[in-house]
Order: structure tokens, then C-alpha cells, then sequence
């Protein structure tokens, strides 16, 4: 029997993750998915049987605890913390930092072994999957230097790997996850190169274990709205609204708008910021005749899904400041619709258009003039970018073909 035992630390089961699950239990007999206490338990949205959801116990949190004073020990943490000391100053919050990894990773660490030590007993195929490449990536490589015999293997995504995002990159048990662990995948090509050059040089790595692999995403309709109104030009923007997705410069871009045409901005998703950014719309925008805007608050994905597939969208908008490989672009343009885009991160993977992507520092003054370039190309031309960015996405980004592949591949024998 082939099992996969895929360890993730988040509150709830991320979207991707959702996504990787249905395809993994195709390929694998039997998927356990360990994660900490869920917060906001979507457990129920996996249909899949043979997909069992296994949440830490507080009593296993309070022998990891416990345990923290003698994890500072481990002979992969004390070299760490050597190699810190000399090649770099040791703020107070790497101290924190640490604790809270060896924390989080013997919760992890705690509640999978006995998992895998039994499978292994019954002589089961195993593979070990950690989501990210953070604590998750650190308990896998614990178990695998335990047991030898199974494989394991990590996603590598953006915050954690990022030095722009994260203080330690390099300083997160790097060195031994990336020893002990037989193959990453990155989300990203631009996200692998940002790591590698992120590393610091007493760390050797092996280049043939790192590997691209999209994550994509799932188109769950076909698309069937049709435009209406040749003289509106419907914005979109889907997000957390969060600080750095700077969703303020959409309403001062738009405080700018003085065409004699109209236009309407949606805005998917919600977030601690929100009043603040309804409040910023009715000071800005309240008063703009030609202007018209709705925030639909924070919506499922299928929500999402049946949105794009119900309204005609004439341009998506991300203009973050950060990002790794946005799926809320991947799943926008696999409806068709138009991006225009910050490049940061590895967004110019997915936005293969150069003049579609936007610069990082982005002013008001500069996207209200792209946005009435793309409103004044003609139809045509339009619809040929609708076209284009639905082909890349069906070519490089269909979660179903790219998960399909990945899970037959991991699936094999060792």
C-alpha cells in the first residue's frame, strides 16, 4: 500500500493544499494530512475517503514544550547557531525565531512519527510531503534521518524562502533540511534563484534535488459572461486586505479616472484592513460620477470560481508589493481575463506580457495611464489577450494536469 503522510503547520488547510489532496488521494491508497489545532476548520471541503485529517493534540504540544530546553541541543542546531554567531550579529528574535521553529517542528515531529514507524512496521510504501518549506520541511527531515527508508520531500513557496519576507533565510535548520530531504519543488523558477542567491556560502546545497513545480490552479467552470457595455471598463482585484497588497493605490489610481466612460471596480476577499479601505473608497471615490466600486467581503473559492464565471472582467489588477507565484492570477487568467501586475516575486512567470507588468514602486499617476491604454486597445485586440493568457494558463498552470503528473512521479517506487 502507498501512503502519503504530508505535514503542514497553518490554522487552517490552505486552498493549494485542498487542491493537491484530491489528486494526491487518486494516486496514493491511503493520504494523512497532520496539522496543527485548525482554527478555521475547512476539513469538511475534502471529499476523498481515503484522506484522513489529523489535528495536533494539546497534550502533545505541552510535551513539546517540554521538550524545547533539550531541542536547543540537537547537533544540527547548536552548528547553526555557530555558524550565526560568526557570520552574522544574533538579534534577540533569532533566539525567538529558533524556539518557535524547534517548537512548532517537534509538534509536527511528534505527532507523524509514530504514524510513520507504524507503516513502515507493517512494510508500507511511504512518502513524507512537507507543504512548506519551513517547519514542516524541518519535521520531515527529522523523520527521514530516523528512517531512511522512505522519501521525503518539500514545496518550497515565498515567505519562507524570501529575505525580503524573512529575516532568516538560511537560518531556519537550511543546511539540514536540505541534506536530509531527496527532492524540492519550488513553486516558482524566479523563487528557487532568490533562495540560492539567499544562502549563505558555509551552506552547500545539491542543484539536482531542486525542482520547478508550478502549483497551478483549478479552473472549476467554463467560462460564460459576456461584455454588456463597450464604454465600462470592470476592474478586479482578490486578495486578503492586508498591507501588502496595497489595495489603497487602486483607490487613489481611481480618484484619477476622468474618462467620459465609466468604470467599475470589485474587489474579492476580506481582511483586517477592510474598514479602513471602505472608509478610504467613500473619502475618494463616494463622490466620482463615472465611478462605481463593490468589496464582496471574504468569499470561499468556489465563491470566487462562480464569480468570474457569471461577470464579465476586462482587466485583473494586483499591484502587491511582494508575492511568490499568485494563484488568484492563475485562477483570474484561466477564465480568460486579462493581468496586469506588479513584477515581484516570480509574478512575470504567469504575466508573460512585458507590457502587462507594472513597476514594483507603482505610482497612481502611472496605472491610471495603463488602464486607459488597455481600455482604449481595440475589441479585438482585447479578446486576443483574453485568449493568450487562458492558452498560457491551460499550457503551464492547469492544476490538474501539473498535480496529476507530480503525484504518479512521487508515487513510485524508491
Amino acid at each position: 500500500m502507498k501512503v502519503l503522510v504530508t505535514l503542514n503547520y497553518q490554522r487552517e488547510i490552505p486552498p493549494f493544499m485542498l487542491t493537491e489532496l484530491h489528486y494526491a488521494a487518486k494516486e496514493f491508497d491511503r493520504v494523512v494530512y497532520i496539522t496543527r489545532e485548525l482554527e478555521n476548520d475547512n476539513s469538511f471541503l475534502i471529499q476523498e475517503k481515503n484522506v484522513s485529517v489529523q489535528e495536533i493534540k494539546k497534550t502533545d504540544r505541552l510535551i513539546s514544550l517540554l521538550k524545547l530546553p533539550f531541542l536547543f541541543l540537537r547537533k544540527e542546531i547548536r552548528h547553526e547557531v555557530m555558524q550565526a554567531v560568526r557570520h552574522r550579529s544574533v538579534p534577540p528574535k533569532y533566539v525567538y525565531h529558533l524556539g518557535k521553529e524547534l517548537y512548532c517542528t517537534q509538534n509536527l515531529y511528534h505527532a507523524a512519527e509514530p504514524i510513520v514507524k507504524s507503516l513502515i512496521e507493517q512494510k508500507e510504501d511511504i512518502v513524507v510531503q512537507a507543504t512548506w518549506f519551513d517547519v514542516s520541511a524541518y519535521a520531515a527531515s527529522r523523520i527521514k534521518e530516523k528512517y531512511p527508508q522512505m522519501k521525503a520531500v518539500s514545496f518550497a513557496h515565498a515567505f519562507e524562502i524570501n529575505p525580503k519576507v524573512s529575516d532568516f533565510v538560511g537560518y531556519s535548520s537550511d543546511e539540514y533540511k536540505l541534506r536530509l530531504l531527496e527532492e524540492i519543488y519550488f513553486i516558482a523558477n524566479g523563487m528557487m534563484g532568490i533562495y540560492k542567491e539567499a544562502l549563505p556560502p558555509w551552506i552547500s546545497y545539491n542543484s539536482d534535488k531542486m525542482h520547478i513545480r508550478y502549483l497551478g490552479s483549478v479552473r472549476y467552470f467554463v467560462p460564460a459572461a459576456k461584455k454588456k457595455d463597450n464604454k465600462e471598463i470592470v476592474l478586479c482585484t482578490c486578495s486578503s486586505v492586508v498591507a501588502l497588497k496595497r489595495l489603497d493605490i487602486i483607490i487613489n489610481t481611481l480618484s484619477l479616472w476622468n474618462s467620459n466612460n465609466s468604470v467599475h471596480w470589485i474587489h474579492l476577499g476580506g481582511g483586517p484592513l477592510m474598514e479602513q479601505l471602505r472608509q478610504l473608497a467613500e473619502e475618494k471615490l463616494g463622490k466620482k460620477q463615472n465611478v462605481t466600486y463593490e468589496f464582496t467581503g471574504k468569499l470561499e473559492n468556489i465563491e470566487v470560481h462562480k464569480f468570474y464565471r457569471d461577470h464579465y472582467i476586462d482587466l485583473f489588477l494586483n499591484v502587491s508589493e511582494s508575492e511568490g507565484l499568485p494563484v488568484s492570477i492563475m485562477e483570474a487568467m484561466s477564465y480568460g481575463i486579462p493581468t496586469m501586475a506588479t513584477d515581484v516575486g516570480a509574478t512575470r512567470e504567469v504575466v508573460q506580457k512585458k507590457e502587462m507588468l507594472l513597476p514594483k514602486d507603482i505610482t497612481p499617476e502611472k496605472l491610471i495611464r495603463r488602464i486607459g491604454w488597455f481600455h482604449a486597445l481595440p475589441q479585438s485586440e482585447q479578446l486576443a489577450y483574453r485568449n493568450e493568457c487562458r492558452a498560457v494558463w491551460e499550457k503551464q498552470f492547469d492544476a490538474a494536469k501539473i498535480a496529476t503528473k507530480y503525484y504518479k512521479e512521487l508515487g513510485r517506487a524508491k
